[in-house]
């Protein structure tokens, strides 16, 4: 009689490293950090949404040695002329316990954050998280030269449209149920590019979540926009939260038990398993 192996949850979420929010642009690291980062740091576009008092400072990607060698994003397509180390990300601000968040402000108006199609419809959305990812990505990522590669801008828009919406979920962690994307204009290599992710509704253990891909270039910085911001890919994705998540001890980084083989199994251990459902 065979002892079945039961399927088990993943250990880690590698690309989540959910690290304190900061109000410094720079962590610790900062000499690791590529001159890319420099220019996004410093960016007006940047400057602009930090001066509107309603983010913190984020460096999910800045992940170590041992873990980026298992990270797509974080690790095998990171470093120069790929995603620049490090992406910075903008997390919106809230209290314990909070559920909502207070609308986009309306003004000053910024460029692919709360101007045109955005604002108007997130008049009818409610708003439950928000995050800004700002990526530096260049020329080895192209699908055609000169643009980067469309699949790896849905990578990104799952990684990040998922990392907005896991903290409205019970448990705070789930799984792309699905994502649908939308192609709007090539993307430029060796460009600044902003992920707006915005969650819009929570229903139990499923999230929706929209956002954007927008090319940042600067402009006239004696003008009242000294940048511009063209958005070049749209998407909304389904986040679920399986039911397993409930029962992991921590649910990032909780190593799966393994079975003792060795002990006579239980009549019932000879059964096949089956997934847990994640609807």
């Amino acid at each position: 009689m065979t002892t079945a192996i039961p399927i088990t949850p993943p250990m880690t979420h590698n690309h989540l490293n959910r690290k304190p929010s900061t109000s410094s642009i720079k962590p610790a690291l900062e000499a690791t950090y590529s001159e890319e980062y420099d220019t996004i740091a410093t960016h007006p576009y940047t400057k602009a949404l930090l001066a509107l008092g309603r983010f913190d400072i984020e460096h999910p990607y800045d992940l170590p040695e041992e873990q980026a060698e298992y990270s797509l994003t974080a690790g095998t397509l990171a470093g120069p002329k790929m995603i620049a180390h490090t992406p910075l990300t903008l997390v919106a601000r809230r209290s314990p316990g909070q559920k909502a968040l207070a609308p986009r402000p309306k003004s000053p108006v910024i460029p692919g954050y709360n101007d045109g199609p955005i604002s108007e419809d997130e008049e009818n959305d409610q708003l439950y998280n928000e995050i800004i990812v700002f990526y530096h990505l260049g020329e080895k990522l192209c699908g055609h030269q000169g643009l980067i590669h469309g699949g790896l801008l849905a990578t990104l828009m799952d990684e990040s449209l998922c990392r907005c919406g896991f903290p409205c979920l019970p448990n705070g962690l789930g799984v792309t149920g699905s994502l649908n994307i939308k192609y709007l204009a090539p993307t430029p290599s060796n460009s600044i590019v902003a992920l707006h992710a915005r969650c819009i509704k929570v229903d139990g253990r499923k999230a929706t979540i929209k956002g954007t891909i927008s090319v940042v270039q600067s402009g006239d910085e004696s003008s009242e926009t000294p940048y511009t911001a063209k958005t070049c890919v749209s998407g909304e994705a389904l986040v679920i939260e399986p039911r397993w998540v409930a029962k992991i001890d921590n649910g990032h980084f909780s190593k799966p038990t393994t079975p003792d083989v060795s002990k006579p199994s239980s009549p019932s251990a000879s059964k096949p398993s089956t997934p847990p459902a994640t609807d």
